[in-house]
């Protein structure tokens, strides 16, 4: 028990925390619970810098990302943070339902799209992106993912901390060819790790597999095995994102969701257009745009809110409803 949370299991053992799945004592809800390791608690200086960071990552807010909720000390003094409750893993559900459909896969990918680019704009690497870290919506929804932001697990206090035997960090499986050889993870290795998250998902494996020196040699030297027929339609853009050179992969998650969205019109029942031209409209002044007017892409419903620097309206994709 971790101060009213019984641990299911553990999830990951990272640089400056162990990540656990937990179940909330009272609601039986399961949530996310990150605890500095025991080694960074010895040293005052290392944890008041480990609570700095897990203050900032607290303040994250997105519909996709799992937020941190509430923060604790453990029965030996160390302090924790708890998420929202979160469903079943993406890893759960292809281990116990097997591979998604190409139309689930798409409504999954796009959510988690949007969430990748959403912690690259504040700055953050997500690190270790793969399907144990993605937890999918209430009765197992793929369309209302929940990214767990692996931040504070691979927090790096600013020096080499000792490593217990046996611990990986991330597996090889996930690894961009640039940090199997030991650079520091970046938004393009997020790119790449999206890859191979989605890859795994119509598949139900990462593109390589076996022992660890073989899957890092096929990271950097390997094309990845084509992908089914009946997946053809979204092969060049799971290859764009494997691409071992960075800079030949699409720029950031955004641009893997735009390329996704083309496949998805193609897959879905759709309304018709609201405008005959495929052009987005130009952005209006914020203060010009009422409900019916069309930003982008999207149709304005209704207002729900207005601050100091814009306001907020409720709106519909005009091409996918």
């Amino acid at each position: 028990m971790i101060g009213g949370y019984e641990v299911v299991r553990r999830m990951s053992e990272g640089a400056s925390a162990e990540v656990l799945l937990a179940r909330n004592e009272e609601s039986q809800e399961r949530v996310i619970v990150e605890l500095i390791r025991p080694e960074l608690f010895a040293e005052e200086e290392l944890v008041t810098r480990f609570l700095d960071e897990a203050r900032a990552r607290r303040s994250l807010s997105h519909p996709n990302v799992a937020r941190r909720v509430r923060e604790g000390t453990a029965a030996d003094g160390r302090p924790f943070l708890v998420s929202e409750p979160v469903g079943e893993t993406l890893a759960d559900r292809l281990a116990a339902q097997g591979p998604l459909s190409l139309e689930t896969m798409l409504k999954l990918a796009l959510p988690l799209c949007d969430a990748v680019h959403y912690l690259h704009a504040q700055g953050l690497v997500h690190g270790n992106l793969k399907p144990s870290t993605v937890h999918l919506g209430p009765d197992g929804m793929p369309q209302r993912p929940k990214l767990v932001d692996y931040g504070l697990a691979l927090f790096r206090p600013g020096r080499t901390l000792p490593r217990p035997p046996g611990r990986v960090l991330v597996e090889p499986e996930y690894l961009a060819p640039e940090r199997v050889r030991g650079q520091r993870g970046t938004a393009s290795s997020d790119v790449y790790a999206l890859g191979v998250l989605l890859y795994e998902a119509l598949t139900g494996a990462p593109p390589f597999t076996g022992d660890a020196a073989f899957v890092r040699r096929a990271q950097l030297e390997l094309p990845p095995p084509p992908l089914p027929e009946a997946f053809a339609s979204v092969e060049p853009i799971l290859r764009r994102c494997l691409a071992k050179v960075p800079s030949e992969r699409f720029p950031d998650a955004a641009a893997v969701r735009d390329a996704l969205e083309l496949r998805l019109e193609g897959t879905l029942p759709l309304p018709p257009p609201l405008h005959t031209d495929d052009a987005p409209a130009s952005v209006p002044r914020t203060g010009d745009v009422e409900t019916g007017d069309r930003v982008g892409r999207y149709e304005l419903l209704e207002p729900i809110g207005e601050g100091a620097m814009g306001r907020v309206f409720l709106a519909r994709h005009a091409r996918l409803g």
